[in-house]
């Protein structure tokens, strides 16, 4: 059994500059989860409260789930048309997602008390500084990590423990 593991790398400048931009736009937005991440649901950045690093994956790996089965049913439709952002409310919460360069989305999740207006226009300029700054984000080449079943089995439960 082979498992894949992609990362990402930042400049220590890119990294300033990332957190300028997220930290700018929590304190306009008041956000509480902030998720920027991969395709695959890979977390880059994780900001928020409540969330330990394995449900933020969980979190990110769903939005990006909802984000692509979104615009698959909107191919159905017309399969010209592409899906650059997806906004939903629930009872208690508002949710925004959008695509970045690079192949990466944000996610953010705020309080549904908050102004949908405002929270749409500060997204829209965060999406905006986001994509200006994806430049410089490097892949890391991809490793293949050889895991017997039973190795895999005991990270799986080291994890879930």
């Amino acid at each position: 059994m082979e498992l894949d593991i992609i990362s990402y790398s930042l400049s220590e400048d890119a990294k300033a500059k990332l957190n300028t931009v997220i930290d700018n736009f929590q304190v306009k937005s008041e956000a509480k989860n902030i998720f920027i991440f991969d395709k695959a649901g890979r977390v880059l950045v994780y900001r928020g409260k409540n969330l330990s690093e394995t449900e933020a994956e969980f979190v990110a790996s769903i939005m990006s789930a909802v984000f692509f089965a979104s615009e698959e049913l909107g191919n159905i439709i017309d399969r010209e048309d592409t899906l650059n952002e997806l906004i939903y409310e629930t009872k208690k919460r508002i949710f925004l997602i959008a695509r970045l360069k690079g192949n990466f989305l944000v996610g953010v999740i705020s309080d549904k008390g908050k102004n949908l207006g405002s929270l749409r226009l500060f997204f829209k300029h965060f999406v905006q500084d986001l994509n200006q700054l994806f430049g410089s984000i490097q892949k890391v080449e991809k490793y293949e990590l050889s895991l017997s079943p039973k190795q895999l089995e005991e990270k799986l439960k080291e994890v879930l423990s």
